[in-house]
């Protein structure tokens, strides 16, 4: 028999998964019905609050459970403490050749502050698009209580065998020990899919009050039916008001049409939310 085409395997959304309970350094870990091999999980992060006077340490991680089961994962460590977590991810099939997925990391395959070139395993036959977003950081601000955390990553020069990735701490006040990016290259025309990224930066995103922003993204090409979305943090500044990190992003279900879709980052009554950013993938069937 052979292997279904990539256009009629795509990617699978799956629900974001919920942690943390007393803020104690922990490992979280829900166990969830999905075959670990073959396929690929990108994971990332909806929702962090944690507590640290100076640094904030996160990692979201899928591991094998058994054939049929996975293990999502939230990991802290040193003196964080998790008080909640929400990790997004997908289930990539191995049928699917042309959608491709990695990790790079900080420090080791890319540096801080300059683009760096990340080669695709396997050239495309036109220029698809790509996306990148957090999956673990360990960050820390210079000022105990009053500091701001901030960590941006960003994806550009885009070509059929290579891209580049930059993180970056934005400003001196805000220190990367090291991070870990998950991205993940689209075929341009993929009929059913849309990708990008939104921040509080981009045109016509209302500050609703502070800390609270609301913005809409209107897709390149309309899909056929309403989509279910992915989507994962890629930028915050975040207010350390003693010691609290709080942050919050949301595509409500209600809010996703065939046309595009409206989106949500709140910063919690512990912290003030500055800015934020996130990529998305959004999967419609046929």
């Amino acid at each position: 028999m052979s292997n279904p085409t990539a256009e009629s395997v795509p990617p699978t959304v799956r629900a974001p998964i919920l942690a943390g309970d007393k803020g104690l350094p922990q490992l979280s870990r829900t166990v969830v019905n999905a075959p670990w091999y073959p396929r690929a999980y990108p994971i990332g992060f909806t929702s962090i609050h944690e507590e640290d006077d100076r640094n904030v340490r996160i990692k979201g991680f899928i591991e094998s459970e058994s054939e049929s089961k996975v293990c999502v994962c939230s990991d802290t460590c040193g003196t964080t403490l998790l008080k909640s977590s929400a990790t997004s991810w997908l289930e990539v099939p191995a049928d699917d050749r042309d959608f491709q997925t990695g990790i790079c990391k900080y420090p080791g395959s890319i540096g801080l502050g300059t683009p760096s070139t990340i080669a695709f395993p396997k050239a495309f036959s036109s220029t698809p698009t790509v996306i990148a977003w957090l999956t673990s950081f360990d960050v820390g601000t210079s000022a105990s209580g009053r500091g701001v955390w901030r960590m941006k990553v960003s994806t550009s020069t885009v070509t059929t065998t290579n891209f580049t990735v930059t993180l970056d701490g934005l400003k001196p006040d805000s220190t990367i020990v090291n991070a870990e990016i998950v991205w993940v290259a689209i075929p341009s025309d993929r009929s059913n899919l849309a990708s990008g990224t939104c921040t509080t930066a981009d045109d016509g995103v209302n500050e609703m009050q502070p800390g609270h922003f609301t913005g809409a993204v209107t897709f390149a090409t309309p899909l056929k039916s309403t989509p279910t979305v992915f989507f994962a943090l890629n930028w915050f500044e975040v207010q350390n008001t003693d010691g609290k990190f709080d942050l919050d992003l949301a595509v409500p279900e209600f809010a996703v049409t065939p046309l595009g879709l409206v989106w949500t980052a709140i910063g919690g009554n512990e912290s003030q939310l500055l800015a934020a950013g996130f990529s998305f993938i959004a999967v419609s069937t046929y």
